[in-house]
């Protein structure tokens, strides 16, 4: 597509939601016509004022009054960067038709004729707009600011939106008719932003989000996924939830699923430009590991995925943006998130990034703004385990995000799936299957279950292992996996005496388990507990 080609597509975008007697002038493309922005002022083109009323007499016009006028151009801040503009004035129309007539006739009242190319427009520091007739002519003041200013990003990925010379022409042309008059608009995405990544997901049926998840081999069962959907939507405003369970039960691969299905991507491998992923640190004891930080040694401003994710959601206001904080119970939630809790908690307080009186370039290639406003668009989904190695959250946490348990692990459902890979994984499903079943039952009961992962990765590896697929080699090969896989886990004192006993017996068959079994059993004889890994 050409540069005109977009300048029209920008052009039909603004003339949808214009009234029917509108004038709408433009593109401005030509070298002297294209807009550029100034010190003092903006040029915003050489439109054929004169000839959008039929010449210069006003006793003879052509055109009935205008209920809109917008000039639309284009500017290039950085190379390989178009910036498609629309000026708007839409309750002054009046007003400035007669001041364009009233500079039109004093300039044919001293004999001139200028030509109808040699006009222009422009808008100046106070944000007035300045007519001008002819060549030579100076601007003239109107009197009229525009209401609306209208923009669309060319390319349309979230790297170009936040680019710093985008985000400083942005902000210029905001300090001049104000931020509420500016209006973004969603063209060009490409593969980046498609139109399916515009939708909220509370305007998505669930049925249709459920299927996509599935079709996203995601193995979870209509009440979960229906609390995860509601968990997240019900307010308008905060979009936060907790998903808690045992290692490799599928907490991230569900916000990831999740994501994808809103944004109508058919597969979870490929990219999705408005997901970001949030590993969480053990040694974080304070906002810098989500917001970032100035460094002094680049003289950049840090940005992490979560701010990322943040000036992603500004930049989309359209489109929700997730972003997962992965096993967020490493550190002390309430130490690192503290403030995005309260800018969560009252959106009418700006979020404070750092202290500094002016944006700082971002090492993302960003402007990094000292504070920005909660973005309503952007979905928090945190993801704990409960062990020894986490902290629990603080009930000030847990009381501003829905909770949920995804601890129940569907055995026979995760099984069916796999059987569905190969002719491999299906032998080994059917040769292991029960195994697996009857073992997780014993380990459940004292919360000792295994997830979706070992489950899945234990069928790979009799999959890929197996050469004669006989039923000897299948249990000799289960036998390798379970001992490195889910044995390892293992620890317990005499109230886990009966699972011991019951896993002698189920395990009995296989070698390398039932030494594990018995070593564990006589751990237990002579200390009262044992474990596994020592």
């Amino acid at each position: 597509m050409s540069l005109t080609e977009r300048a029209n597509e920008f052009k039909a975008a603004i003339e949808k939601n214009l009234p029917a007697k509108s004038s709408i002038s433009g593109p401005m493309l030509g070298f002297s016509n294209q807009a550029r922005l100034y010190e003092d002022h903006f040029f915003l083109g050489g439109p054929n004022l004169v000839g959008f009323l039929g010449g210069f007499d006003p006793k003879n016009l052509t055109t009935e009054p205008w209920e809109a006028f917008v000039l639309t151009s284009c500017v290039s801040p950085v190379l390989g960067i178009e910036l498609h503009i629309g000026v708007a004035v839409t309750t002054s129309t009046a007003a400035f038709r007669n001041k364009i007539i009233a500079v039109a006739n004093a300039r044919v009242a001293k004999g001139e004729t200028p030509g109808h190319n040699n006009t222009l427009l422009t808008l100046s520091k106070s944000g007035e707009l300045l007519i001008g007739i002819g060549k030579e002519d100076a601007p003239h003041p109107s009197g009229i600011k525009p209401e609306k200013f209208y923009i669309a990003v060319y390319p349309g990925d979230s790297r170009t939106r936040l680019n710093p010379a985008v985000q400083e022409f942005i902000g210029s042309i905001q300090e001049l008719i104000g931020a509420g008059n500016v209006h973004r608009v969603d063209l060009w995405a490409g593969t980046s932003i498609t139109e399916e990544m515009r939708r909220m997901p509370k305007d998505i049926p669930f049925a249709e989000l459920e299927k996509s998840v599935i079709s996203l081999r995601g193995h979870y069962s209509t009440e979960l996924l229906k609390r995860f959907h509601n968990g997240l939507n019900f307010h308008p405003n905060k979009h936060f939830a907790i998903l808690s369970g045992i290692s490799g039960s599928g907490k991230t691969s569900l916000v990831r699923r999740y994501a994808c299905a809103v944004h109508g991507i058919k597969s979870d491998l490929d990219n999705d430009p408005l997901f970001f992923w949030c590993r969480v640190r053990p040694d974080w004891t304070d906002p810098s590991g989500i917001l970032g930080h100035f460094d002094v040694f680049s003289g950049k401003y840090t940005v992490p995925p979560f701010l990322e994710a943040l000036l992603a959601a500004d930049a989309y206001p359209s489109s929700p943006v997730f972003v997962c904080l992965d096993e967020m119970n490493l550190a002390r939630v309430e130490y690192y998130l503290a403030d995005v809790l309260s800018a969560m908690e009252t959106p009418t307080q700006p979020l404070q990034l750092h202290t500094n009186a002016q944006a700082f370039d971002g090492d993302a290639g960003v402007k990094v703004p000292k504070t920005m406003k909660w973005p309503s668009n952007l979905f928090i989904i945190g993801t704990i385990n409960i062990d020894e190695t986490t902290t629990l959250p603080s009930p000030k946490v847990l009381d501003r995000a829905v909770v949920i348990d995804m601890s129940d692990i569907d055995v026979s459902q995760v099984l069916a799936a796999l059987e569905l890979i190969d002719a491999k994984t299906k032998w080994a499903v059917s040769q292991i299957g029960s195994t697996i079943k009857k073992l997780h039952a014993v380990l459940k009961t004292h919360q000792l279950a295994f997830g979706y992962r070992a489950i899945e990765e234990v069928v790979r590896y009799l999959a890929f292992s197996a050469i004669k697929q006989t039923s000897d080699e299948a249990v000799s090969l289960l036998d390798e996996q379970l001992n490195q896989k889910v044995l390892t886990k293992l620890r317990g004192t005499h109230e886990q005496a009966a699972m011991i006993a019951d896993l002698k017996a189920l395990m009995a068959p296989m070698k390398l388990c039932a030494a594990t079994i018995e070593r564990l059993e006589q751990e237990l004889e002579e200390t009262g507990s044992f474990q596994a890994m020592r």
